[in-house]
């Protein structure tokens, strides 16, 4: 070899039809039923439980789209039904109480 010679990097294989494909899969999003179950069983906090009671089902349908697709928001679907079963529960035990007072006071 002389010295105005030099030598390349070992040549690497391309594909040449690689550019005409995805090279990965993109990552799902989040599942939108799982966000909105949350924002509805949340908002049970001010229409008296009647949001909350949609955010129950529709977290139990994000559930089982997030564990058929892959999805994320597995937590957020968890999250709306914990926080949906929360409030319809409170409501009850208020409404019982209120029940309760108001028959206590009527038979004084």
């Amino acid at each position: 070899m002389t010295s105005g010679e030099h030598h390349d990097a070992a040549p690497t294989l391309r594909d040449p039809y690689a550019g005409a494909y995805a090279g990965s899969v993109p990552a799902s999003g989040t599942n939108r039923l799982a966000i909105v179950s949350l924002v509805l069983s949340l908002a049970g906090l001010v229409t008296y439980g009647l949001t909350s009671i949609v955010g129950i089902v529709l977290g139990h349908l994000a559930r089982g789209q997030i564990t058929r697709t892959g999805e994320q928001g597995a937590g957020l679907a968890l999250a709306g039904i914990i926080v949906g079963y929360s409030v319809v529960g409170l409501l009850v035990i208020a409404t019982v109480i209120v029940l309760v007072t108001r028959t206590i006071m009527a038979a004084a």
